[in-house]
């Protein structure tokens, strides 16, 4: 609170409001998940109220996340979401949100097949991330990745459907985290009802300094 009122007497600065960030997903169960959001989000609004009553006008309280976007959208005083994944979804969201379909995939070409129920793919570490977890195998295949090395991925093959996979065949990947996936490309390609409408250039890639 006193950063607040200082930020509000500031002549350089204009005092606008709370935004809090309440961390990596807590729980697995949706329930869970969703009554930790609420507490988390409901101290950010305690503050909201105690410099409501010191006089401070607050025009933004921001909070929450793709996890938590109904739950924390749905509190009275909450007035922006930060939520960013869910325009794309990925494999780390999913459980949180089985309502929202991934939109981003990686498109993998099989390699090898050193052996039976395996094959070797062209995308590893480089082309796909692997932040916290490993892709999943999108688009009806069933089979999952065991591992990735820097620039190839271990495909586990399950049924014998799988071991139909030859080399020069495709794969269609759910990156786990789309926001370290997104940022490995110079561009994407949009498509609608399987047609290819637009090559979007992804504009901040790369342009850390």
């Amino acid at each position: 609170m006193i950063c607040a009122k200082a930020l509000a007497k500031s002549r350089g600065l204009r005092f606008a409001g709370f935004t809090t960030y309440e961390g990596a997903v807590p729980e697995e169960d949706p329930e869970a998940s969703a009554q930790g959001s609420r507490r988390a989000v409901q101290r950010l609004l305690d503050t909201r109220e105690m410099a409501e009553k010191a006089g401070l006008e607050v025009h933004t309280t921001s909070a929450g996340g793709t996890h938590n976007y109904k739950e924390v959208g749905d509190m009275a005083g909450v007035t922006e979401v930060i939520a960013g994944s869910y325009a794309l979804m990925d494999g780390r969201y999913r459980s949180f949100q089985p309502r929202l379909r991934p939109a981003a995939r990686v498109l993998a070409v099989v390699t090898s097949r050193p052996e039976a129920g395996v094959a070797i793919l062209d995308t590893g570490q480089k082309a796909i991330g692997s932040d916290g977890g490993l892709p999943s195998v999108d688009g009806g295949l069933n089979a999952r990745v065991e591992s990735l090395s820097a620039e190839h991925g271990s495909l586990q093959l399950l049924d014998e459907s799988a071991e139909g996979l030859q080399p020069g065949d495709k794969v269609w990947l759910v990156p786990w985290d789309i926001g370290t996936c997104a940022n490995l490309y110079d561009y994407a390609h949009a498509a609608r009802n399987g047609r290819l409408e637009v090559i979007w250039d992804i504009g901040a890639r790369g342009l850390y300094r």
